[in-house]
């Protein structure tokens, strides 16, 4: 794994990170920090490592589910300091829909709406649900009935592309790579089904 450009990032993000570490990072380039021997050098190389990993888990294993029309939320608990990010990513990938991950402490959501990133920190995941379902309720009142039932459809297929990954179905392969620590940081200790199937072979069952 080759140091990033913007290794500094990652290293502000690391639980540990000091500001001594930050002030000798911003003296150096990527590929000092690949290359060198010096200790504080290799301690700083691992803190990125470390948070570029987590990165790399929590986008590939957190699991979002459908709060009402237009949100997804998902249970996460970063070590690290990557929940933003992490929101961001997801709000990215899902135009239009606001994001919410967090955990029974802090919480972050995201909106991506044509390019650009909205976004905003919580305290506690379930709070932050309910607030954002109330705001907008407020502007769904009025909907027609096709109007819901096209929100429906659009939550549906935003819920399914997040859940169903076809390489994810060698469960053994899985629980290799992924060791409890992790699927405990990503929510995971209930997603875990050996007989999930897509909705084309549920319905050829």
């Amino acid at each position: 794994m080759r140091t990033p450009k913007n290794f500094i990032y990652y290293l502000s993000a690391h639980e540990r990170c000091t500001e001594r570490l930050h002030f000798r990072a911003k003296m150096l380039g990527a590929e000092d920090i690949d290359v060198s021997t010096d200790p504080e050098i290799i301690q700083i190389r691992r803190m990125v490592r470390s948070v570029l990993n987590e990165i790399n888990r929590l986008k590939g294993f957190t699991r979002l589910k459908p709060f009402g029309p237009h949100i997804l939320y998902g249970y996460i608990e970063p070590q690290h300091r990557i929940g933003a990010y992490i929101c961001d990513l997801f709000a990215t990938k899902f135009d239009n829909t606001i994001v919410i991950l967090g955990n029974s402490r802090e919480s972050w959501i995201s909106l991506c709406m044509d390019g650009k990133i909205l976004r905003c920190a919580g305290l506690v995941l379930g709070k932050s649900l309910d607030e954002v379902k109330s705001a907008l309720s407020i502007f769904e009142e009025d909907e027609e009935e096709a109007g819901c039932m096209e929100n429906i459809e659009k939550v549906w297929k935003v819920y399914y592309s997040s859940q169903f990954c076809p390489e994810r179905e060698n469960i053994s392969a899985f629980h290799r790579r992924m060791p409890k620590k992790v699927l405990n940081s990503a929510g995971l200790e209930v997603e875990q089904n050996k007989n999930g199937v897509t909705l084309e072979k549920f319905f050829s069952i």
